[in-house]
């Protein structure tokens, strides 16, 4: 088993997390707060291996849990704490926020918050794909901290584990600082103290682990290393380019078998089930096919991409010395262009837009995705959309005022349509650049 080493000898405790509060009582201040760059360099584990299940030991005050809330690739996210009444009052934030039901997320996602010590195992977080722990070991006694390596590498066993403690030798640098920088931390290591318990957990549950710093030291003092110190553990089987498959999906259906599956009462009663549920949420979702997510950009993109088309044309005709070939009008202030009756646009330029491209489809996908819908039509040789423009009831189909020639790339109105339901209620509109009336379902949500 891997054993800690024994700590440094140090003075009483004194009663001050220093590094958290920025206090005047240290001449040492953190930019940003030492605790958002823990945070921070955590989040950057999670974006470089794109786990899809995260649990986070000694989760507090959800801090983390917030941060990596907006991680799209995240599908679980479980908090875990011994303190009930901290994660009551902090359970607010598993809840979706307005832009997030609005902006519904790809896949489902869950967030979850259970009172429960880290030294119990609990059979809902075997096959999880990561786990944290920021400054938690360092509040443990020995006994305990023999239990979170048994459960975190042996019982839950992810591809990747991240630990930060509190570097003891950075220490010195605090004024007026006697004793360890929280009164509850059973100890503080050195480096070389905690490369090597990091070391024997890594050989005993077969583990590559990474070393690195947080919280730069000031200029001359970088011999005593960073405030803080983080290891990443990865498994030595890990996938070559850093993504992680789960030891299980939902997809896979379960083995047969004669037995009943257990409840969760069932399951709590067995010693399964350790932890108490305090909160969770299940985020909404968009639950549509690639092929629905192309057509929505393309309906969108279509009408923008001809409207600057239209405008390219307008102005090509006023900048003329003289009336070019095409409708005319003669008025009171001349000749007035009609513009013409359709215009081509190209694939090329619909694959570009920034939604398409967060999509990741080819042309020859997108091409096929249009062929399917009876309300576009493509030109002869299947390089572009042929887009309509109805003359408008206003005396001119450009209005520089328009809302829609202020419209930023990304940015989505509700989705406008030639019909509209009978049972739902509609209003009509006019497209401020093509002058094409449109109805608009009033009760469509906006994706």
């Amino acid at each position: 088993m891997a054993s800690a080493p024994t700590p440094s000898p140090t003075p009483e405790e004194g009663p001050l997390d220093i590094t958290d509060t920025n206090s005047g009582d240290s001449n040492i201040v953190f930019y940003p707060p030492l605790y958002r760059q823990r945070y921070h360099a955590v989040l950057d584990v999670v974006k470089e291996y794109q786990p899809k299940r995260v649990v986070d030991f000694g989760c507090a005050e959800c801090k983390l849990i917030y941060l990596l809330k907006h991680t799209q690739s995240l599908e679980k996210l479980v908090g875990i704490d011994l303190d009930r009444d901290l994660l009551k009052r902090n359970a607010y934030i598993t809840q979706p926020l307005l832009g997030e039901c609005i902006h519904r997320r790809t896949k489902p996602f869950t967030i979850s918050l259970y009172c429960g010590s880290v030294g119990e195992a609990d059979d809902r977080l075997v096959g999880f794909d990561m786990v944290t722990c920021v400054e938690l070991i360092e509040h443990l006694e020995d006994d305990m901290l023999e239990k979170l390596h048994v459960n975190i590498f042996g019982h839950i066993h992810p591809r990747v584990v991240a630990v930060t403690t509190p570097n003891a030798e950075f220490n010195v640098l605090f004024t007026n600082f006697t004793g360890r920088r929280n009164p509850d931390h059973k100890f503080e290591w050195t480096r070389k103290e905690f490369e090597e318990w990091c070391s024997n957990v890594a050989e005993l549950y077969g583990y590559t682990v990474v070393f690195s710093g947080i919280g730069d030291p000031p200029e001359g003092k970088r011999r005593l290393g960073h405030c803080s110190q983080m290891a990443v553990f990865t498994l030595n089987d890990e996938n070559t380019d850093n993504s992680i498959e789960p030891a299980d999906t939902t997809d896979t259906p379960p083995p047969p078998t004669t037995k009943p599956a257990e409840t969760e009462e069932e399951n709590v009663q067995n010693g399964r089930f350790v932890y108490e549920l305090i909160a969770e949420s299940h985020f909404p979702f968009k639950q549509t096919t690639q092929a629905d997510d192309i057509l929505n950009e393309a309906l969108y993109y279509i009408p923008l991409q001809a409207s600057a088309i239209l405008n390219r044309l307008c102005n090509d005709y006023y900048s003329a010395e003289s009336p070019v070939d095409g409708d005319q009008e003669v008025t009171d202030s001349g000749y007035e262009w009609e513009g013409p009756e359709s215009v081509e646009v190209p694939l090329d330029d619909l694959i570009d837009c920034q939604g398409m491209k967060k999509l990741k489809i080819s042309k020859q996908k997108l091409r096929e995705v249009l062929q399917t819908c009876g309300d576009i039509t493509l030109n002869t040789d299947d390089t572009a959309v042929i887009y309509t423009c109805p003359r408008a009831d206003s005396d001119s189909w450009y209005d520089s005022d328009s809302s829609l020639n202020n419209i930023e790339d990304g940015e989505k109105t509700p989705q406008a349509t030639t019909t509209s339901p009978a049972d739902q209620p509609s209003v009509t509109t006019t497209d401020c650049v093509s002058g094409v009336q449109v109805n608009i379902d009033s009760s469509e949500c906006w994706d």
